[in-house]
């Protein structure tokens, strides 16, 4: 069975711990992370489980209660390039984003590497929760945002609305970092603080984001993928984005701006 195209009936198939496992439709569709699990249909996901999940008892319990299954006979899932104008300009070996089936050996090389970072990083006490430094990022934000109000009441329309976008700025990355759960051990208060930083302060949908966000870091810089690389027409990061821009804007900031988008 080629487990990359298998449909969905047959559930979801995935490597984690050196364990397959098949997880049901029902279970996908109800996936705390949203679809983003999809990405990893007949592939590998023990890295990225661990970087999901680190400090969640709920998704190790649940993984420890799935079957495990048989290994399927294909195990590797390929992005193709799309265009056939793609294939006169890339060279797959310069640009492996274009395709991830690489040799088992290269892979587990990458593995490795990253592991090795990724333990020197938590040795070193970098991502350890840091409550008063969000308390007092929190407390700066909500003051400009005072601050802001106070120059539009004031008539400064213009500095009110820059400092009103540089708040709004803060409060995004803010909202970013407390969907990695960044600032406390507690994951419901990362939670909370999600939606009154997202939601509720600036009116953006936290979980539609959080869909969104997870799919780039589950398939970061993979082309058709990754949607933060699809940035057409104002930037240019693959070739295809040169030509699959119909509307007569589009092509008109293309020939007018990603010339000199180097700059």
């Amino acid at each position: 069975m080629d487990i990359s195209t298998s449909s969905e009936n047959e559930g979801l198939l995935m490597k984690i711990n050196g364990r397959w496992i098949c997880l049901s439709d029902e279970f996908v569709k109800s996936h705390p992370g949203g679809p983003v699990i999809e990405q990893y249909r007949g592939a590998d996901a023990t890295h990225i489980f661990h970087a999901f999940h680190e400090g969640s008892k709920k998704a190790y319990k649940q993984l420890e209660i799935q079957k495990e299954v048989n290994q399927p006979s294909t195990t590797l899932i390929s992005t193709k390039i799309n265009s056939s104008r793609d294939k006169e300009i890339i060279d797959d070996d310069d640009f492996v984003v274009i395709n991830y089936d690489i040799p088992p050996e290269k892979e587990m090389k990458i593995v490795l590497e990253f592991e090795e970072l990724r333990q020197k990083v938590h040795s070193e006490g970098l991502l350890l929760p840091k409550p008063l430094f969000y308390v007092r990022k929190i407390f700066e934000v909500f003051t400009l945002l005072l601050f802001a109000f106070w120059l539009q009441y004031k008539t400064f329309y213009i500095f009110s609305a820059l400092i009103l976008g540089l708040t709004w700025q803060q409060m995004g990355w803010l909202c970013h970092e407390c969907c990695h759960h960044q600032p406390t051990k507690n994951r419901r208060i990362n939670d909370f603080l999600s939606l009154f930083l997202g939601n509720f302060s600036q009116g953006f949908s936290r979980d539609w984001w959080k869909d969104k966000h997870n799919l780039h870091h589950a398939t970061t810089n993979i082309i058709s993928r990754d949607g933060d690389i699809d940035l057409a027409p104002l930037l240019a990061l693959v070739p295809d984005d040169l030509f699959k821009q119909k509307t007569l804007i589009s092509n008109l900031i293309l020939r007018l701006i990603i010339p000199y988008q180097y700059l």
